[in-house]
């Protein structure tokens, strides 16, 4: 699992759900990409414009193969 720590957000892939709809990338560019197998991965640097577009970036998944948490381990998505 690949995970990126934001300012207050942990976010972390499972790549072996990732069906590759890109609903996560059309939301988020500056945070999530495709790769040549069509499974999300974090950009080389990313860069959320808020808290809330990585949370509705990793909402719009449809098999939950993203997970949030907030700075208290909270689990917000899914």
């Amino acid at each position: 699992m690949a995970t990126h720590d934001f300012d207050t957000l942990t976010v972390e892939i499972d790549e072996a759900l990732c069906i590759g709809s890109g609903n996560c990338v059309n939301m988020a560019p500056g945070v999530f990409q495709l790769n040549e197998e069509n499974v999300v991965e974090f950009v080389d640097d990313p860069q959320a414009t808020d808290d809330e577009e990585v949370i509705e970036a990793c909402n719009l998944c449809p098999v939950d193969a993203l997970i949030v948490h907030n700075a208290d381990g909270e689990q917000l998505v899914p």
